[in-house]
């Protein structure tokens, strides 16, 4: 199959990428047709689908049963442990230190990864918040515990966050931001791939959840919230829903942290709460 044999009619694409942003948000525009046929080729060759039209006959067939296939082939996974320095030497050198002392945290901490993908920022941030008590309190021998700070990670996708559960990870994955002291501490070698260690996975459930669609599995408020490099794939009216959803868990005091080259406009928070922090763009503090 190639692009010349592929083309989408337009209405064909208009229902296609009316269906993609209605399911998960996404905006793709006509000149993006080279990522639709990128992402789904794979599920294609599977499905034996020749063409691009081809997947809108069989989505409006089968509707979400081949939608959610079609969602998880779409969505970007692109992860690593420690993304961006910047943002996690902040976690642990303003926001723990406010939240623990003497190598336990005041008051059970709540922390949200959304858009974990496959599991590398929540488990950073498990490590960070191990190193950080055992640091903090050298004579600590247990382990941070999920009665002192749980971390949910949710996804969209069922078939990445199967993968961020179980906690393997492939030796190009490892090499990608993961130091070898945390490397040797926390986890296992398992044959061609590395085993996360059950002290993190016990801090860390993973749930199914979408941004974009008010659902009612969460019900905590969060001191810290992490949803990076999501808000730039969505609309302008998205984006001001999935912000108000997030500054409505986030404790008085929080933090919401998103990718680096994020911004929430003025337009977006006027009945919000939330205050940039100076010199570390991407980062609000709810008041």
């Amino acid at each position: 199959m190639t692009p010349s044999d592929n083309t989408l009619t337009d209405s064909n694409f208009q229902y296609l990428v009316g269906y993609i942003q209605q399911a998960c948000g996404l905006v793709l525009q006509k000149n993006q047709i080279y990522l639709l046929e990128n992402r789904l080729m794979p599920i294609m060759r599977q499905d034996n689908i020749s063409t691009l039209n081809d997947v809108v006959d069989l989505l409006k067939k089968q509707g979400s049963s081949f939608g959610q296939a079609l969602i998880e082939a779409l969505v970007t996974h692109e992860s690593s442990f420690f993304r961006d320095k910047k943002i996690f030497d902040f976690f642990t050198q303003e926001i723990l230190e406010k939240l623990y002392t003497n190598g336990s945290p005041l008051a059970p901490i709540n922390i949200w990864s959304a858009a974990c993908s496959s599991g590398q920022e929540p488990y950073s941030i498990a490590m960070l918040i191990q190193e950080f008590a055992r640091k903090t309190n050298p004579l600590t021998l247990t382990p941070i515990s999920s009665s002192m700070c749980n971390i949910l990670a949710t996804d969209i996708s069922k078939k990445i966050l199967d993968k961020a559960q179980e906690g393997s990870f492939s030796h190009f994955e490892i090499q990608r931001g993961l130091p070898a002291m945390l490397l040797i501490k926390y986890f296992k070698k398992n044959d061609n791939s590395w085993m996360i260690s059950n002290e993190l996975k016990e801090l860390i459930k993973f749930e199914k959840y979408n941004l974009t669609q008010p659902q009612k599995i969460i019900t905590q408020t969060f001191n810290v919230i992490f949803c990076r490099n999501v808000l730039i794939y969505f609309n302008e009216q998205d984006k001001v829903k999935v912000i108000q959803r997030l500054h409505n868990h986030l404790k008085s005091g929080g933090y919401l942290i998103l990718g680096s080259s994020e911004f929430i406009l003025q337009n977006q928070t006027n009945q919000l709460t939330l205050t940039a922090v100076k010199d570390f763009p991407g980062i609000y503090q709810k008041a």
